[in-house]
Order: structure tokens, then C-alpha cells, then sequence
């Protein structure tokens, strides 16, 4: 069995903190579809506001012998191309390549990134290089400078415990090299983790733990339990955030969390007849703010 990438090593817990509620997600309301045709093409559009700012997307997944193809493009004219074969080779190897730009200005905005990944039983690894077609200070403004992003996850499943390790190193001057680490404990239905994160060049450093836990409740189906807590040791600043999720009825989930700012969060997820589901959304800043009280609603079709 092989490990996940890195991104997803704790990916329950980050979508049981953040995923559908508004100030994570900042959409006010949220209409997309999902559809799979018989061919196997994926056609995903979407339309939300933002604030008084209206956003839309259209991505359009396809295969194409052993290749993956997807375009997107938005409301902003931003197009990606991106083709990937669509299976790890015997090997393990995997290849992805995009290409991504503004229609209005294509050469000064285009970017291109390829991404080679290694995938078996003892490790899944990869090596990203992200460079801007046209180099220069409109880039560097942008923050689309050149960089090389390698990360890894290794470890024992028999042991349960895993190692991931990331590391961004930009190919210019003008942005600071990163590195995060995250080391996870799993036993069954518990995932405990210890993660580092410093950024190079100042005295950015923060550290944390967190844990993820799903829950056996012969009334509450899909129950789970999450928390994290961190220190910003350059900023001096702590952080705590816990959330809960459980599933009342077998069509309906509900979902809160709160966290040290003060932030207070509700979500219910309800699936009508056939694929149409509705969520509603609010995070409440019981310390106040300029913001103290938002709200989402989200319409899929799938």
C-alpha cells in the first residue's frame, strides 16, 4: 500500500476545520455541477459571490488513451491547460504538466510547472519546478517567481507512523525558501501529528500538533473529532482550533468548530432526491471585528 502525498498526510483534519465554512471557503453563495458523462468526460462548472464580487469557473476533464486532459478557464479569463497520464507507471512514476496564463495578457503572465511523482509501498515522493515564461519584476510582484517545490512521505504502515517532509526553495532572490514537516502517529481511527513550518530569511518558525479522530456512535453515523494547536515562536502567537462533525440522519451532515480568534462555526449539509444537495453555512467572531458574522449557501449537482 502506497502513502499519500504530502498534502493529503492530514487532509481529514484540514477538511473537518475548514471545508464549507464561508470565512475558509469566502463565498457567500455557491452554485456548482458535476457531471461524468458515460466517455468517462467530467464537466464542473461554477458560479459564487464573494463579498459584492461575482466568480465563475468551467473545468472540463477528459481521457485520452493513457493520458489525463483538463482545461479550466474563469471569470477573470485565467486558462490552465494541464495533461498527466492518467496511471503510475509499473515503476511507479507519474508525470503532470501545465501551462497557465491570463487571455488578455498571455506571454507576461503565462507560467508553466511539471511535476514528476514516485509512488510505491515504501514512499510517495515528487519534485514540482514552477517557472513564469517571462522572468522579471512583474513576476517577482505577482509572487510567480521561479521555484523547486520537493516533498516526500515515507514510514511504516505496519507500524503506523509516517514522516512527510516539504520543502519550497524559490530560484530567484526575491522570494524566501520554506520548509514544512509533519510526522503522523495512526492507530485505527486516530491520527496524531507533530508539524514544523519556518520560512528562511526571517524568524518565521511555528510549531504544533494536532490530532483526528473518528468516532464509533450506534446513533450518530460518520462522527468525528478534530483539533489542532500551534506557536508562532518568530510572532510570539499561539493558536487553538477544535471541530466536530456527525451525520443526525443518513442524508444530512452537520459540522462546527471554533477556534482561539474567536471564531464560531456552523455548517449543515443536507442531500435532497437525486443529486442535488444544499449546505448552509456561518461563522460567527464572537470577539468581533470588521467582519463579525458570515454566512454561505452552497447548491451541488452531482
Amino acid at each position: 500500500m502506497s502513502f499519500p502525498a504530502y498534502k493529503d498526510i492530514t487532509k481529514s483534519l484540514n477538511d473537518l476545520l475548514k471545508k464549507g465554512f464561508p470565512s475558509a471557503e469566502k463565498y457567500s453563495f455557491r452554485v456548482e455541477f458535476d457531471n461524468t458523462s458515460s466517455s468517462g468526460t467530467q464537466v464542473t462548472p461554477f458560479l459564487q459571490r464573494v463579498g459584492d464580487n461575482l466568480e465563475g469557473e468551467l473545468k472540463v476533464k477528459c481521457g485520452c488513451g493513457d493520458y489525463q486532459l483538463t482545461t479550466t478557464e474563469n471569470l477573470k479569463q485565467e486558462v490552465s491547460f494541464e495533461v498527466t497520464n492518467a496511471k503510475h507507471s509499473a515503476r511507479g512514476f507519474k508525470w503532470t504538466l501545465n501551462l497557465s496564463s491570463n487571455l488578455s495578457e498571455f506571454l507576461e503572465k503565462a507560467k508553466g510547472k511539471i511535476t514528476a511523482e514516485l509512488k510505491n509501498e515504501y514512499t510517495t515522493s515528487s519534485v514540482t519546478v514552477e517557472h513564469p515564461i517571462k522572468q522579471g519584476e512583474g513576476a517577482s510582484q505577482r509572487g510567480d517567481d521561479a521555484k523547486l517545490i520537493l516533498n516526500s512521505v515515507f514510514g511504516s504502515k505496519e507500524k503506523g507512523v509516517s514522516a512527510g517532509v516539504e520543502s519550497e526553495i524559490s530560484l530567484s532572490t526575491h522570494s524566501p525558501k520554506t520548509l514544512n514537516t509533519t510526522v503522523v502517529f495512526s492507530k485505527k481511527d486516530l491520527d496524531l501529528a507533530l508539524f514544523g513550518k519556518k520560512k528562511f530569511g526571517g524568524n518565521s518558525l511555528v510549531v504544533g500538533a494536532n490530532f483526528f479522530q473518528k468516532l464509533e456512535n450506534a446513533k450518530w453515523t460518520d462522527a468525528q473529532l478534530g483539533g489542532e494547536i500551534s506557536y508562532d515562536i518568530g510572532e510570539k502567537s499561539p493558536a487553538l482550533a477544535l471541530a466536530a462533525q456527525f451525520k443526525p440522519a443518513d442524508s444530512a451532515t452537520f459540522k462546527t468548530r471554533f477556534d482561539s480568534k474567536g471564531l464560531l462555526g456552523f455548517l449543515y449539509t443536507e442531500k435532497w432526491s437525486g443529486p442535488l444537495s444544499v449546505s448552509f453555512g456561518a461563522d460567527w467572531n464572537v470577539l468581533g471585528g470588521a467582519a463579525p458574522f458570515q454566512q454561505s449557501v452552497k447548491l451541488l449537482f452531482k
